[in-house]
């Protein structure tokens, strides 16, 4: 698929046409295919899937930028990371409308998923100064929008899609260090909130990635050998959420280490989640998930509890040029389609007591 898209990182899945939609992402020494604003279309045709591009915002009227640096192999490129592109992308629960973040001018961009033109694509400013917009989730009939205001602070807003209007949930996280251009490896963290998403009792998850595990560049050696992403809890707390305090506990995903050398080690997570409904647990995107160095996968953990509860190294000693420990997944989405309707048991019920019926008579 990759050879289709190019880089991506947002994924969205339309289960009533078994469609796939994907946004491209800016990332060093990964290439696009179709722009830094393309969003593709991928469906199964009965043996295997294709790609095509669904639509890109420029044509569609919006502002989306201009790459300065073109060549993925610039230390240049790398520095656009996280400034233009975009950014995650929900569906509506009706599966109408596809919800994109454009990075470039931090807007939420409301794209129909049928024949979308510039005259029924609309967008709406994400409020914040110096911001940089990216994680969406659509739960509870809002859509909840992480922002990172580097070397400050992380919060989440909520989007009412019927108003069209930006409320603050008035969570505010620390950002790490600022960004910059040359971020050095194994220092601070330089945190970008990148996914979001919910418990079964209403808990929020974030997901914080290293951006260095996006545009690390280094003329002597590519090869990236650490990054220090974060996975966070905020409790729900009535109609708010309060953050996990760290000063007085232990984190809570305290789990998400690298098994062989926790203390080399300590924060293994790379920015994307995906809660299990009704499993009480949530997948992350990992490096080094298991014992091997230089490799990646996925942890799930309990999200009652916050412990690990199982691993899968997906690629394995990946230590080439060009990948290493820098982040080699995108978004997690699940593709399990939507349940049937249905109205209570009593139909089945009822087809037990006329069967039953039927053989007393027989008796």
């Amino acid at each position: 698929m990759h050879g289709e898209t190019g880089s991506i990182w947002g994924l969205a899945w339309k289960s009533k046409t078994q469609e796939i939609f994907s946004s491209a992402f800016v990332k060093q020494y990964s290439g696009l295919k179709a722009g830094h604003d393309a969003i593709f279309r991928t469906v199964f045709n009965g043996t295997s899937y294709t790609t095509s591009v669904f639509a890109n915002l420029s044509a569609l009227g919006q502002n989306v930028g201009t790459l300065t640096t073109t060549d993925v192999t610039d230390c240049n490129y790398g520095a656009q990371v996280g400034n233009i592109g975009l950014g995650s992308i929900v569906l509506s629960p009706d599966e109408k409308y596809l919800y994109v973040v454009n990075i470039y001018n931090n807007t939420l961009v409301k794209i129909p998923t049928s024949n979308p033109t510039v005259a029924n694509t609309v967008s709406y400013q994400i409020p914040g100064s110096g911001i940089h917009a990216f994680a969406l989730k659509y739960y509870n009939n809002k859509i909840y929008v992480g922002v990172t205001l580097p070397g400050d602070v992380m919060s989440v807003l909520a989007f009412d899609p019927v108003g069209g209007s930006f409320s603050d949930t008035g969570l505010s996280i620390d950002a790490g260090s600022d960004w910059t251009s040359s971020p050095v490896v194994g220092g601070a963290p330089a945190f970008w909130l990148t996914d979001i998403d919910f418990t079964d009792n209403g808990d929020m998850l974030l997901s914080l990635s290293d951006r260095i595990g996006h545009m690390y560049c280094n003329s002597a050696t590519n090869r990236l050998d650490e990054q220090k992403g974060d996975l966070m809890i905020a409790y729900k707390n009535g109609s708010s959420w309060t953050l996990e305090d760290r000063s007085t506990n232990p984190e809570f995903f305290g789990d998400d280490h690298w098994i062989t050398n926790p203390t080399y080690h300590p924060e293994i997570t790379i920015g994307s989640i995906y809660a299990m409904p009704g499993l009480g647990s949530v997948v992350a995107t990992v490096f080094d998930p298991e014992l091997n160095s230089y490799s990646g996968g996925l942890h799930r953990y309990n999200t009652a509890t916050g412990k690990k509860e199982g691993s899968k190294e997906l690629y394995t000693r990946e230590t080439v040029t060009l990948f290493g420990k820098a982040t080699g997944f995108g978004e997690i989405i699940a593709t399990c389609g939507l349940p049937d309707i249905e109205i209570g048991n009593f139909v089945w019920f009822d087809k037990i007591i006329m069967v039953s019926k039927m053989l007393m008579k027989l008796v």
